[in-house]
């Protein structure tokens, strides 16, 4: 039996006896007759898998059929005036149900048909950031049609409500007096899946709840952001727990036992309160994990408040006070103060975990490799300073016996004097710096944000992969490298802090690889000031290719020149305006997002300019021969006198066909064509219902077709090669910015800019077998290359 069978068969089973385990499943369809094959298991998983987002798995490991379970459920949120300004509605807390309404069939439109989308930051942050969404509202939005929440008569401050139903998502303005207090259903159902769970996920928890009691939702209730408080529940994130006291709070995120989980919720209370605390209260700050789980949880901001807190704990825990007043100069930006304070609590206990932990990071910012082994042999194993502190471990002079005198001119013989506390070259110590300027970037806690949403949208097109240009792009166009020097800079050795400056005036630029020494090193030449540079480099000079452009930032290292934070690859029509970009002085996102559009598939466009898409709706007719009629008057028949009509643009290409049979379909190749059609048919007949809609790019045509011809269907494929064609001919005669402005024909024409041409063409895909692709080889053939 076929995956598809299979998936009809539990959805049968779903919707007529409701919420199954995967063992309820399997028994029931192994009953009424499906061959789940020699492991049913693996095939039940298949099938369920195959089957999208139409099954959802609830918080009991049950599966269920979410168009049946979410239908005409109603969710509420109080509207902001942003979000009215913005057509935008925050889905954190208050809609959290509605992101898996908008993720099965049917759930991509608003009931009137218009095309709604769930964004998510920071993975789409330049949608969020298009719309203008501020920061700090939540990870989950419903971006909506322009002008649709005013249209609907709301302003900021109104109860909005969000139902799932058969034509699609609709919203509707609820009135202050239908919604119901009575949220005592809520609370007991949310308790009972929290029985026997420290905290459930919020989204899964609310549509478990519809499962297990098929009344909640069907009439407003207050929005779920202030309801979820009032029935004394929290959230943590994305999840859901039980208003706890503070002692078990901390027990669950900081693994603390009920004894130490009690000592660190008393010590916080009283600094919360501004109190010193009782002797024997503060002694719970000799165990490292309480003295932790009180810093972590109240990350003070207020440096006095923590030397106060660190004179109370110091009268009976001097070495705790010390590294306490060490943290307090920390927040202060005085990092030697800091040092010194973490010193003198070393002297009174040396094993002590958050005193070695911290020093630790002074050892590596003062390049004291010797000194870091030293004390990660206190630690143990596994911190993550200790590949570093093992690489850059000083290494005894090849040139010099051990009992020679030492080179340095003490008289000291060389084992007693410099052989453990050999200095590395700067040349080798650059690659320490960079690395000293990362770890500083990553405990860093607004820092480590933003690099996560770099990071996002560095994988949007590439895929999650081991990446430096996110971190280098924060480290430098993101001014965390300048900060790093400013707070850290006291502690690096000089020569280090020195090189640390000469960094921060080198920019990254657009580079030429004119030789290649593979293993060794490149000759590069600088795009933007013409400078040629001998840098050493291992790797990448044995992939690179001479006459490569690649951008990244060479800077100083000792007696070298030397690449730090990537190589990144630059085609010749990215060039001009790259270089551009960077002379400008870019912001970190708009570094990331240019040099990561190489990923992106390339975008096709209509003839209108819009985005090519598939896109089909099917809407319900009352009338068919009035229908008819009026589309005689308003489109092309088909010549074969079919009941098939064509819109035609003024250069007379298709822009959508219309079939009518029972129903009334319509096909488009973009989004703005299938809503112009649609507004069309609202006034020839306001009768019509849209009852489906599909929406397919053209990289999803591409990857569920084979490459070929064939694989897609007549009309895509005309329109495809009708595009392309079009293209071809008029990029002929277009300046090319990577042509310096020339077109094609103008270059193919002058011998000194044909190799620029040739190498332009060289770096299209060649896909013949795909109509929606450029073809190099008609284009060499139109310029006689």
């Amino acid at each position: 039996m076929s995956e598809t069978d299979i998936g009809e068969a539990i959805r049968r089973i779903l919707i007529t006896d409701g919420p199954a385990t995967d063992d309820d499943l399997v028994e029931r369809l192994t009953a009424d007759g499906v061959d789940l094959g020699p492991h049913p298991e693996d095939t039940l998983l298949d099938a369920l898998e195959a089957m999208d987002h139409n099954v959802v798995m609830l918080v009991d490991d049950r599966s269920a059929w979410a168009p049946q379970l979410l239908a005409g459920r109603v969710f509420t949120h109080r509207l902001s005036e942003w979000e009215i300004e913005r057509d935008t509605l925050a889905l954190d807390p208050d809609l959290t149900a509605v992101i898996v309404t908008t993720e099965i069939e049917g759930g991509d439109h608003l009931a009137d048909g218009s095309a709604v989308t769930v964004v998510t930051f920071p993975m789409d942050a330049g949608l969020v950031a298009e719309r203008g969404i501020p920061d700090g509202e939540g990870s989950f939005f419903l971006l909506l049609p322009r002008g649709h929440l005013a249209g609907m008569g709301l302003r900021g401050g109104d109860l909005v409500g969000v139902r799932r139903v058969e034509a699609g998502i609709a919203l509707e303005k609820v009135d202050e007096d239908t919604v119901s207090t009575d949220t005592a259903a809520l609370g007991g159902a949310l308790t009972a899946l929290l029985d026997d769970r420290h905290a459930v996920d919020l989204q899964l928890a609310i549509v478990t709840t519809c499962a297990n009691d098929p009344s909640l939702f069907t009439q407003p209730l207050p929005p779920l952001g202030t309801t979820l408080p009032d029935l004394g529940f929290i959230r943590y994130g994305d999840w859901l727990q039980l208003a706890m006291p503070p002692e078990e709070v901390l027990s669950h995120r900081y693994g603390l036992d009920e004894k130490d989980a009690r000592s660190a919720a008393a010590i916080i209370s009283h600094f919360q309160r501004g109190e010193p605390g009782e002797d024997d209260l503060l002694l719970g700050m000799s165990d490292s994990a309480v003295a932790e789980a009180v810093l972590l949880e109240l990350q003070p901001a207020d440096p006095d408040r923590l030397h106060v807190f660190a004179e109370s704990v110091g009268q009976r825990l001097a070495a705790v006070g010390h590294w306490l007043h060490g943290r307090a100069y920390e927040l202060d930006g005085d990092v030697i103060a800091a040092e010194n304070a973490l010193l003198a609590a070393e002297k009174l206990d040396s094993q002590w975990e958050p005193i070695v932990s911290d020093l630790l990071y002074y050892a590596n910012d003062r390049g004291n490799a010797a000194r870091g082994l030293e004390l990660l042999r206190r630690l143990g194993s596994g911190h993550p300073l200790s590949p570093i502190f093992q690489k850059f471990q000083p290494q005894p002079r090849p040139d010099l016996g051990r009992n020679k005198p030492c080179w340095c001119g003490s008289g000291r013989k060389y084992k007693a004097c410099h052989l453990r506390s050999e200095i590395l070259p700067l040349d080798v110590r650059a690659s320490w710096l960079y690395q000293k300027a990362e770890v500083f970037q990553l405990d860093n806690i607004e820092s480590a944000e933003l690099l996560q949403t770099l990071a996002y949208r560095r994988a949007r097109h590439s895929g999650w992969h081991e990446d430096p240009l996110p971190a280098d792009a924060m480290l430098f166009e993101g001014g965390m490298f300048a900060r790093f020097l400013a707070v850290r800079g006291a502690l690096l050795p000089a020569d280090e802090h020195i090189l640390a400056e000469q960094w921060l005036l080198v920019e990254r630029s657009v580079h030429q690889i004119k030789h290649i020494r593979p293993g060794r090193g490149l000759t590069m030449r600088d795009l933007r000031t013409g400078d040629v540079h001998e840098v050493r480099e291992r790797t990448a000079s044995r992939t690179l290719r001479t006459g490569d452009l690649v951008c990244c930032r060479v800077v100083p290292a000792g007696d070298t020149m030397q690449i730090f934070g990537g190589i990144e690859p630059v085609s010749l029509g990215q060039r001009d305006k790259l270089i551009e970009l960077l002379d400008r002085g870019p912001a970190a996102e708009e570094l990331v997002d240019f040099l990561t559009a190489r990923f992106a598939p390339p975008q096709l466009v209509n003839t209108d300019g819009d985005p090519l898409m598939v896109r089909e709706a099917t809407l319900a007719v009352t009338d068919r021969n009035a229908l008819r009629d009026a589309l005689d008057r308003a489109y092309e028949r088909n010549d074969d006198g079919s009941d098939e009509w064509m819109d035609f643009n003024n250069t007379q290409h298709i822009r959508a066909t219309l079939h009518l049979d029972t129903q009334l379909r319509v096909s488009t190749n973009s989004e703005n064509r299938l809503d112009r059609v649609l507004d069309q048919l609202r006034t020839l007949d306001p009768s019509l219902v849209v009852v489906d809609q599909s929406r397919e790019s053209m990289d999803d045509v591409r990857t569920t077709t084979a490459p070929s011809l064939p694989a897609y269907d007549t009309e895509t494929a005309h329109i495809l090669e009708q595009h392309v064609r079009e293209y071809e001919r008029k990029w002929l005669d277009e300046p090319i910015p990577a042509l310096s402005g020339h077109t094609p024909r103008e270059a193919a024409a002058d011998p000194t800019r044909r190799d620029d041409l040739t190498r332009l063409l060289d770096s299209f895909p060649d896909d013949e077998s795909n109509p929606g692709a450029t073809s190099p080889r008609r284009l060499r053939a139109a310029l006689n290359l």
